[in-house]
């Protein structure tokens, strides 16, 4: 049995922490799911999830949601959204974004090579 320890993580302490443009990780795992943490600006390729749906919640900045199917969403600090396994979509962001996503450890991504 893998021993845990018990500890509070500061999300902002975390998310202040990053200086990249991008960087996407791992903040807490619980069963077979996970909690990460994004800090982010610009764009990220068209990708799609075939095993795994993905809770979005902004907490700094306006992160934007593209789906290809052309619906468009705008994410603003604690908004969410849930985007369902199999959903092509891509994300960008003008400013520095700071959002969390729930989703399956396992969770594969499969980026699409080129969608207008």
């Amino acid at each position: 049995m893998e021993s845990h320890s018990i500890e509070v993580l500061n999300l902002k302490q975390l998310s202040d922490s990053v200086t990249e443009r991008y960087k996407n990780f791992i903040v807490e795992k619980t069963n077979n799911n996970c909690l990460r943490m994004s800090v982010n600006q610009g764009l990220y390729d068209w990708h799609v999830h075939d095993n795994s749906d993905e809770l979005f919640i902004v907490i700094e900045g306006e992160l934007r949601v593209e789906l290809r199917d052309t619906r468009v969403f705008i994410l603003k600090p604690f908004d969410c959204l849930m985007v369902p396994k199999g959903t092509v979509h891509r994300t960008s962001s003008e400013t520095r974004t700071v959002n969390l996503v729930f989703e399956s450890i396992d969770m594969k991504t499969h980026f699409l090579k080129t969608i207008n």
